[in-house]
């Protein structure tokens, strides 16, 4: 910091003058937050199930980064060096009626960023199928962003898939038997429509 007294320089210190000005970064805004990343989007496609979705069982992950003005040109470091308090954020993840979902994810993992680092890494591993969870982030109970998903059903269990039909009973040589199988993931999600079989 440069001081001038009437227009000159003033080298060393005034008296009652602090040597060194402490500048406080301003206050985080949620508003100047982004979030991003393939478990905020759940854009990638499952060639398998030939959907769009994030996958059961399957570990994702979104970044959150704070800006330090509406104008997102500087990342905000606050709270991350010299031992200062994290930024404190709320995740949480609801179905499409309003239930709550939180207790379906699996892994849940917040990585606080590196000293002098601005970018927040939220681990989560989605574990019941649903055509929109929606995912909501909070700073401070200020809304940063919010993001509704799909989740895929993730590749078939055998041990945990169904027959149903007339072959539990029994079957007879020569005689034609129907019975349907249901293809399930370890977690119970059924895997599209049940299959009938001859």
């Amino acid at each position: 910091v440069d001081v001038e007294l009437n227009r000159a320089a003033v080298s060393g210190s005034l008296p009652g003058m602090p040597t060194a000005i402490g500048i406080t970064q301003a206050a985080v805004v949620a508003a100047n937050c982004d979030v991003e990343g393939a478990g905020w989007t759940c854009s990638d496609v499952n060639e398998d199930l030939a959907m769009t979705g994030c996958v059961a069982g399957v570990a994702t992950r979104f970044t959150i980064t704070c800006y330090n003005s509406a104008e997102k040109t500087e990342v905000v470091t606050w709270g991350t060096a010299n031992n200062q308090e994290k930024l404190h954020f709320d995740v949480s993840f609801t179905g499409s009626e309003g239930e709550d979902m939180g207790h379906t994810i699996g892994n849940i993992d917040l990585s606080p960023p590196a000293e002098g680092e601005g970018v927040y890494t939220f681990d989560y591993t989605p574990t019941l199928k649903t055509d929109a969870m929606q995912i909501q982030v909070l700073l401070y109970s200020n809304q940063v962003a919010n993001s509704s998903v799909a989740v895929l059903a993730g590749p078939k269990d055998a041990a945990r898939s169904v027959a149903y039909g007339l072959v539990q009973e029994g079957a007879v040589a020569g005689v034609s038997t129907n019975y349907t199988v249901q293809l399930r993931d370890e977690f119970g999600n059924d895997l599209g429509d049940r299959k009938s079989v001859v």
